[in-house]
């Protein structure tokens, strides 16, 4: 396997050497490794934070114990023939900030005792990795406001003092200003060879950091419900809702330049042709959207369109983050790993077996999408802004799911433009073997979705025994009063008392009727 090859698909693993827990020092374990190999992965990144390794007290500025982890870490992913990017991904963040993780390098004191650092470092994974699947990034993201121009010859000094320690190992350049493609495609290739280029991705910002706390008093910091794709028509409802005149001129210049797949493609295309000009390797160590305040369904499309055309043009990924507050897709219940299913398939990789085969749906605690499928299937958020579906590209006939909400404002879905689920296809009978029970749902945060119109359905007492709660049927006979030949397409357990006219319902698509 070439060594480009190796950097094909990867997830980035936060909190360990960076924002470390210091309750759990070691999140992850070999269980992880096997499930990220399984999935389709090629290799990790270490993001890793200088002062994790750094001791001004060692001769070789090398923490001892903190080397012994990162050689175990290292080892522990290699089991599983990943590759491992060793990602220096801040200079001491004491001296920085979550905006800035370079800003000790301005200082060139700091500097020289850097490139010590680093040229003690790169001669111990000299003589203790494999040069063909371990890969060495001396910065991450590095700044420079001012003048960005200024990191490249620091750049330079970087890569050859780890060139002489480490002859073999491929190297990773990046340029100023966060990584960002406007600054690649103005960086000067170096002489070396084995140097692959990295830049990262999060355009538009005003959708995937909507709401994030790090980035201040922002606009893009102070926006909600952000919409993707993005287009004139789309924008509106938020433009509308929002009396901050600089949020609304952004929210509509974003709809005016038309975020979609297309767009993506015509961005990131631009690093793709300045690699081809210079004949280099190009990779994409990050990219992702902060889940907290984007939709379920549009973080997913936004993840799908972005790898998609990566791999389209042939340049290599990671996205950011494995197990994440913020940008995650897994997380472990004890033994059982729990994935958000639509991120790992937006992600083209593949879900384990035993996993693929279950009708238990577990979301993750930030927002999920969760599809089930036309078995009867059981759908639990547990937390995030989510989206429940029991039914997948079925109809829902002849299964019974369970959607479980949680924390967080949840969206059900029991119908969309074209049908409403759960349809028997008896007009005579009351559909009690095909259904949705809503567990957890709360009025005041969460929307149930439903096809047609209000006038198409009644409320009733739940007619399943042993569950209690309000019934949604559909008005079989269109006369506007309950009877036995009206179609049970849910039940919200433990809620007497709904309003169909409500704003926690909500109509989509034409009023055809079923049957």
């Amino acid at each position: 396997m070439a060594r480009a090859d190796v950097l094909a698909r990867g997830v980035n693993l936060a909190n360990w050497f960076w924002y470390p827990d210091r309750s759990n020092p070691n999140p992850y374990t070999k269980k992880d490794f096997a499930l990220m190999k399984q999935m389709g992965f090629t290799y990790v990144r270490i993001p890793i934070d200088f002062s994790a390794l750094y001791s001004d007290s060692a001769p070789n500025r090398l923490n001892p114990k903190a080397l012994t982890r990162l050689n175990r870490a290292i080892a522990q992913i290699q089991s599983q023939k990943l590759g491992v990017v060793i990602d220096l991904h801040s200079t001491p963040l004491i001296d920085g900030s979550q905006n800035n993780y370079s800003a000790s390098l301005e200082n060139p004191q700091f500097r020289r005792m850097f490139t010590a650092f680093w040229r003690s470092l790169a001669a111990h994974l000299h003589k203790t990795t494999n040069p063909e699947r371990t890969f060495i990034q001396p910065m991450n993201e590095p700044v420079f406001r001012d003048n960005p121009k200024a990191w490249e010859p620091i750049q330079q000094e970087l890569l050859r003092a780890i060139r002489e320690a480490a002859p073999q190992h491929t190297l990773i350049a990046v340029s100023a200003f966060w990584q960002n493609i406007s600054t690649l495609v103005q960086l000067q290739p170096l002489p070396d060879k084995n140097v692959i280029y990295d830049f990262h991705f999060y355009e538009p910002f005003i959708f995937t950091h909507q709401g994030a706390p790090w980035i201040g008093d922002t606009v893009e910091g102070r926006l909600r419900n952000v919409p993707y794709p993005a287009s004139f028509d789309s924008v509106q409802p938020l433009a509308q809702q929002v009396s901050d005149p600089a949020a609304r001129a952004a929210i509509l210049d974003y709809g005016q330049q038309r975020w979609d797949i297309d767009k993506l493609r015509s961005r990131i295309g631009e690093a793709a042709q300045w690699a081809r000009q210079n004949g280099v390797e190009l990779i994409c160590t990050e990219f992702g959207v902060y889940a907290a305040y984007a939709s379920a369904a549009d973080r997913t499309r936004w993840m799908r369109d972005a790898r998609t055309v990566f791999e389209e043009l042939g340049i290599g990924w990671a996205s950011w983050g494995y197990v994440d507050d913020n940008f995650g897709f897994a997380e472990w219940r004890g033994n059982q790993p729990i994935l958000d299913r639509e991120i790992v398939k937006a992600l083209g990789l593949k879900l384990p077996s035993r996993l693929a085969k279950t009708d238990v749906l577990l979301g993750t605690q930030l927002g999920n999408m969760l599809v089930g499928d036309s078995r009867s299937n059981r759908l639990d958020v547990r937390g995030g802004n989510d989206i429940l579906n029991g039914v997948g590209n079925s109809s829902g006939r002849g299964s019974v799911d369970v959607l479980i909400g949680g924390a967080g404002r949840d969206r059900f879905l029991l119908g969309d433009a074209m049908t409403a689920f759960y349809d028997d296809g008896k007009p005579k009978q009351r559909g009690l073997k095909d259904y949705a029970l809503l567990q957890d749902f709360s009025p005041a945060d969460d929307i149930i979705q439903l096809h047609g119109t209000r006038n198409q359905y009644l409320l009733g007492r739940s007619p399943i025994r042993r569950t209690q709660g309000t019934a949604i049927f559909w008005d079989t006979n269109k006369n506007g009063a309950l009877n036995r030949q009206d179609e049970l397409i849910a039940i919200v357990a433990g809620t007497q008392k709904l309003n169909l006219g409500a704003s926690y319902f909500s109509y989509t698509g034409s009023p055809a009727g079923l049957g």
